[in-house]
């Protein structure tokens, strides 16, 4: 029996919930890089360990908050977020790819009647993005995104509205996630979460309840 065969069977598992930058595609350094060409352009810079250390997961309203010390409007985060994200589509396009064994499980989550879902502090335009370079949309019954919700990860809504949507309780739900605050979001939400080293390191990882360095370890 594999590992994510033995993880369902002991937690009674319906549902499989994925966050996507750095989980679905290994993709954080290049939001990495376009959020210092979109900051430097308007005199702001940060480094790689603060984005790891309080950006990653986080939603972009409340990255430009916290970058900038100050509350932003809708409107005005949503204008600074086009601008970045416009970057990130067109420095990361031509290596856009999954991370190593994610068709893989989805097609072995599929066959074995769990439930999918995406839940991802990112923005619509970039969802579309993966799903235009990757044939993986049809595995989804529901995507969860940052306008869906009032508050970002390591906040357990975005993953507790997933469950709700599937119609499955959230302790019989699995997450796939990347960061630091994704972790935090799941368990929060009475979740069992899987982390991938895609983005931190094992020991950054440590509260996880399962560590992987990709799906393969789990097939």
């Amino acid at each position: 029996m594999n590992k994510i065969s033995e993880i369902i069977d002991q937690f009674h598992i319906q549902a499989a919930i994925f966050d996507l930058d750095g989980t679905m595609i290994d993709n954080n350094n290049y939001h990495l890089e376009s959020w210092l060409i979109s900051l430097r352009s308007k005199g702001v810079s940060i480094t790689e360990s603060f984005f790891k250390e309080h950006l990653s997961g986080k939603t972009n309203k409340d990255t430009l908050e916290i970058v900038f010390n100050r509350k932003m409007t809708a409107d005005e985060a949503m204008v600074l977020t086009l601008e970045k994200e416009e970057i990130y589509q067109k420095i990361y396009q031509p290596y856009i790819k999954e991370v190593q064994g994610l068709s893989s499980i989805l097609d072995f989550l599929k066959e074995n009647k769990i439930k999918l879902a995406i839940a991802t502090s990112g923005v619509l335009t970039n969802i579309n993005f993966m799903f235009d370079h990757l044939p993986i949309r049809q595995y989804f019954e529901e995507v969860v995104y940052s306008a869906d919700i009032k508050k970002g990860k390591p906040d357990p809504e975005i993953y507790l509205l997933t469950a709700q949507r599937l119609g499955v309780k959230s302790q019989y739900c699995l997450v796939f996630e990347d960061s630091i605050a994704g972790i935090a979001s799941g368990q929060a939400a009475g979740m069992k979460v899987v982390a991938l080293t895609t983005t931190n390191t094992r020991e950054e990882l440590a509260k996880a309840d399962y560590i992987v360095e990709n799906f393969m370890d789990l097939l």
